[in-house]
């Protein structure tokens, strides 16, 4: 529903305060403005090779072929793709590179929003936090909104700007991760937290910690680790 592929039963999807039925009714293009990420990344892959699946996008926006090729070179660097891999069959890829050149392909349609899938389902903790970290600094570099969904919040939770936890299809927390994730009250499940949070909010609801989780894992076990009683 985000790109307008789905529509809802009821209610309306706005993107930047206009609804979608908007944009398609002046026969904007709001596809190439709004990318979609499926969870299944291999579902998403469908050329021969990796440099033509990540150039279909910005080739059926009738770009010129200096420009498609800027895009794939630019999008195959910020997921961290070599050179080498564009020419070769998707079908060779491992799943976490068949997972980065997905992303590569909506990254080079230049979106201004992107909306992931559980982007990190089945990469190893190293892949994940690679991952958290190139899309921070995406967004800061581009300037673009990424909307991510997945079953539980990352070990790089000071990443990101904003969190909502849903339950029976019902917004139940939303705002800040500082605030969001710094609650004692139970509302969020204790498998929705990554451990450096669970244990902080344990110490905070006994007293013996005080003010705001520290939200990165490292400052996080700094800060505990200075409570414990000197030798």
């Amino acid at each position: 529903m985000a790109n307008g592929i789905v529509r809802p039963d009821r209610g309306s999807v706005l993107f930047k305060g206009e609804r979608l039925k908007a944009y398609f009714r002046n026969r904007e293009p709001i596809h190439g403005r709004i990318g979609l990420l499926f969870q299944n990344a291999e579902r998403q892959l469908f050329s021969e090779t990796v440099r033509d699946d990540i150039a279909f996008g910005p080739r059926n926006l009738g770009l010129s072929r200096q420009e498609v090729s800027r895009r794939v070179r630019e999008a195959a660097l910020w997921v961290g793709l070599d050179e080498d891999v564009l020419s070769r069959p998707v079908h060779t890829l491992s799943g976490g590179q068949m997972r980065r050149a997905a992303v590569a392909g909506v990254l080079a349609m230049d979106p201004e929003l992107l909306v992931l899938d559980e982007p990190t389902d089945g990469l190893d903790p190293a892949g994940t936090g690679e991952f958290f970290q190139r899309a921070h600094d995406y967004c800061r570099s581009k300037g673009t909104t990424i909307l991510m969904a997945g079953h539980r919040i990352p070990d790089q939770a000071g990443l990101l700007d904003h969190v909502a936890y849903l339950r029976g299809g019902k917004v139940v927390l939303s705002g800040p991760p500082s605030r969001v994730l710094g609650g004692t009250s139970g509302a969020l499940p204790e498998g929705f937290l990554p451990e450096h949070l669970k244990v902080q909010n344990y110490l905070r609801s006994l007293g013996i910690l005080t003010g705001d989780p520290e939200l990165d894992p490292a400052r996080a076990l700094d800060k505990m680790l200075r409570l414990a009683p000197g030798p």
